[in-house]
């Protein structure tokens, strides 16, 4: 069952993000915590109703964490990593998300659904496009590829990583 985020799930979603984080390990629990709320936390606070959970009716299997425009996220939130290369695409893809299944709950669709969730409800408000950055290297890609994301930018970072803009236009019937 999807359904949308609740203060209780909180404690769920922190462990099935650091689950699927490539962080591991960090100098102090204060930073720990401000991993969390750059990546995960402003979203359940500020957008909570862009956000959705996937449950089983005990635990949670997943999360869609999202707000539906990123000018609106940069003026209440702190841009994460990478997201400021890609500005020139916001208009066109102006929603953005983070998501991420349990370990043992991938690759039996439960991420797709959160997708066509969010979709609905970008259709219902009538917001243009949706957007993820990732790594290109990332085997994620393949995920989002087959859930149409099929407009793709790369971009070398300052530090010489390469980040990747997806995007997916949200067609309106």
């Amino acid at each position: 069952m999807i359904r949308l985020y609740t203060i209780d799930d909180e404690e769920q979603i922190r462990s099935i993000f650091f689950d699927n984080s490539v962080v591991r390990n960090f100098s102090s629990s204060q930073k720990k915590e401000a991993f969390f709320q750059n990546w995960c936390g402003q979203y359940l606070k500020l957008f909570a109703s862009w956000c959705w959970v996937a449950s089983d009716g005990k635990e949670i299997l997943g999360y869609l964490i999202s707000c539906p425009d990123m000018d609106l996220f940069q003026s209440q939130c702190q841009l994460n990593p990478g997201q400021q290369y890609f500005s020139h695409l916001w208009q066109k893809f102006p929603a953005h998300f983070h998501i991420n299944c349990s370990l043992n709950s991938q690759g039996r669709g439960i991420g797709s659904q959160l997708i066509k969730q969010i979709e609905t409800r970008l259709k219902s408000e009538k917001i243009p496009g949706v957007h993820l950055i990732t790594d290109p290297a990332n085997r994620n890609i393949n995920f989002y590829g087959k859930n149409d994301f099929d407009f793709r930018e790369v971009k070398l970072t300052e530090s010489g990583d390469q980040i990747m803009f997806m995007g997916k236009e949200v067609k309106f019937s």
